[in-house]
């Protein structure tokens, strides 16, 4: 996959999970392990969103 569809696929991917997480959020509360844990992960999507933009090479585990 190149870099720009990677990047659209991360752009999506993070949108997603941020809805997700605030569902669960209001649903379970902020401190609920599922809400923690989804945003675990959207803080790694983003971190390597902003890799990507910086030019660093990452890992295409999402």
């Amino acid at each position: 996959m190149d870099n720009l569809n990677y990047e659209l696929d991360l752009i999506v991917k993070i949108d997603n999970l941020r809805s997700k997480m605030l569902l669960v959020a209001n649903d379970k509360g902020l401190r609920h392990p599922e809400t923690i844990f989804l945003s675990t992960k959207l803080d790694n999507l983003i971190l390597n969103y902003q890799k990507i933009k910086k030019g660093y090479e990452v890992s295409n585990q999402i």
